[in-house]
């Protein structure tokens, strides 16, 4: 059993999607954090390299993250319509050979888009029939992780609730074991739910948590999935109240000898080389 701490990258500060520079300095600084996995996208052509200097600089269980690219580009692997579903199958895909060829231990994917009530059978088993596809790639033992969203606010996806989602997870598994959900903190707020009572129903089914804030006020500028900083007054959670929820998220999986990797997820807005990488050092100095 293991806990790793990870930190989304390429969200908390931009520029390391494309800058080998900042990427390189970023781990550098990291390195003598708790921090032993990174989160990370870049485009295809620089994940194998990315690999290999995450592996030489001694992060370890890297997460490929294809999920917000899938929602930029409005790609939904649950798609009614085939030729849409092929479409983001092909991105998916691909991203899933360049994760595997450059050693990334694990796939963060979104369901996509909601859809009319009447269309939810039909989505769902979409859904499926695209996740058997990317199995049939990676190997049913490999983590490929969904991360539930929202359904109404922002990114409006079609996995949400987390009853809901620790079912078809539950149901997945019976055919690929490295199925797994990403239980994120502003997600859930977003959804409605406690955190307490939705990680009781999806802990079972998940192995990943994303420590993340929201707002939720109406009319403010940062309104839905735009994770701030956890010291911003307007969120949903304060830092005291992320690090209540680490301490015992941890605490409950060491409990049961589970394996996990716990994460912090802040966006940048300052538009900065290292972005907010030095707040959010200092401000969750208790997750570091």
């Amino acid at each position: 059993m293991s806990v790793t701490r990870s930190l989304v990258l390429n969200a908390l500060v931009p520029d390391t999607v494309h800058d080998m520079d900042v990427f390189v300095e970023c781990l550098k600084r990291l390195q003598g954090t708790k921090v032993k996995t990174i989160e990370y996208y870049t485009p295809f052509e620089n994940v194998k390299e990315r690999g290999r200097i995450l592996r030489e600089m001694g992060f370890e269980r890297n997460v490929y993250l294809i999920a917000g690219r899938q929602k930029a580009e409005g790609l939904s692997l649950c798609s009614v319509d085939e030729s849409e579903r092929l479409k983001a199958m092909d991105l998916t895909k691909r991203a899933l050979d360049a994760a595997l060829e450059a050693g990334f231990s694990a796939f963060l994917i979104t369901s996509g888009r909601n859809v009319p009530e009447g269309d939810r059978k039909r989505a769902m088993d979409a859904l499926r029939k695209s996740l058997d596809g990317l199995f049939r790639i990676a190997g049913d033992g490999y983590d490929i992780d969904l991360e539930p969203g929202d359904t109404c606010i922002d990114a409006c996806q079609l996995i949400g609730p987390i009853a809901e989602a620790a079912a078809f997870a539950q149901e997945v598994r019976r055919d690929h074991e490295g199925f797994t959900l990403t239980l994120d903190t502003s997600h859930i707020a977003q959804l409605g739910e406690s955190f307490d009572k939705a990680f009781e129903v999806g802990k079972g089914v998940s192995n990943h948590v994303h420590l993340a804030s929201c707002i939720l006020k109406e009319g403010h500028p940062l309104f839905g999935d735009k994770h701030p900083l956890f010291g911003n007054p307007d969120g949903v959670y304060s830092s005291d109240d992320m690090k209540k929820i680490m301490d015992d998220v941890i605490l409950d999986y060491e409990k049961r000898g589970m394996d996990l990797t716990i994460g912090v997820e802040v966006i940048d807005r300052t538009g900065k080389r290292f972005g907010s990488l030095d707040e959010v050092l200092a401000e969750s100095h208790w997750f570091f």
